[in-house]
């Protein structure tokens, strides 16, 4: 005999690139087949400049069920000044744009064991 736990699986769907969201934006935010959707706050971009999700193209509640994801290049506990320096700034950026269209929880890839700035960058903007 097996025992059921209750437990439940919730799936959701990452986007990678807003050119992705952008073609199936009538599919992902009308249909109701996932929990949550990751979408990117920025573009990854090889200088780390900030190119925000055209959110205002999507009638949207972001709140609802969106999770905004963080370049997967941002390096802010790099050993690079200028690295540091650029990702501090975009990662700064994307924390305000979350808050101003409500995107409530955001996902960060995590590289290596030393992430203090990370994690004092983190605190601050939650402060």
């Amino acid at each position: 005999s097996t025992q059921s736990t209750g437990a439940q699986a919730i799936c959701g769907i990452e986007y990678q690139s807003h050119g992705d969201i952008e073609k199936d934006s009538v599919e992902v935010f009308e249909n109701q087949r996932y929990a949550f959707l990751a979408v990117p706050l920025s573009e990854n971009d090889p200088d780390l400049a900030f190119q925000p999700l055209p959110f205002y193209d999507f009638e949207y509640d972001w709140s609802a069920k969106v999770v905004g994801t963080i370049p997967s290049n941002v390096r802010v506990d790099s050993l690079d000044p200028v690295i540091r320096s650029k990702s501090e700034n975009l990662l700064q950026r994307c924390f305000k744009l979350s808050q101003y269209i409500g995107v409530n929880t955001i996902l960060i890839d995590i590289e290596g064991e030393t992430n203090q700035n990370l994690a004092r960058l983190c605190v601050d903007t939650t402060a």
